[in-house]
């Protein structure tokens, strides 16, 4: 519901995690999508898009949604918004053997780029590829 405040809009969308339905990650991942793309916008909306996307990054890999992991992985190179690249990278590196390669390469080129989602994603380097936490 776009007409609900951001904040309502956004605990609702770290909610449905604990739902643990399937069909409505599917829906989020395309969600995610959407609101990566539209984060760039001016103003209000933009910066609505940019907090869904964020809390919707972790979620989505909560509940092991399909394409989930595509989608986290694109999002690794939203360079001009290191809070959505923070928030898959922390997402992907607690996905442990489901985390491919290829984003745990490039977790590791941004671990050493010395930006600001460097940090999250030296501690998802670890969790990428390995067990899940």
């Amino acid at each position: 519901d776009t007409k609900s405040p951001i904040e309502i809009r956004t605990r609702a969308v770290a909610l449905a995690a604990v739902l643990r339905d399937a069909k409505l990650g599917a829906t989020l991942v395309g969600k995610f999508a959407r609101w990566r793309g539209e984060a760039i916008g001016a103003g209000d909306d933009g910066e609505a898009a940019l907090s869904l996307a964020v809390s919707a990054a972790p979620v989505i890999a909560i509940l092991d949604a399909p394409g989930a992991v595509q989608a986290l992985t694109d999002a690794l190179y939203d360079e001009a918004f290191p809070e959505i690249v923070s928030a898959a990278a922390t997402a992907l590196g607690k996905l442990g053997a489901k985390c491919p390669a290829s984003a745990k390469a490039r977790l590791i080129e941004i671990s050493k780029s010395g930006g600001d989602a460097a940090r999250a994603a030296e501690l998802a380097v670890t969790g990428c590829g390995g067990t899940a936490r």
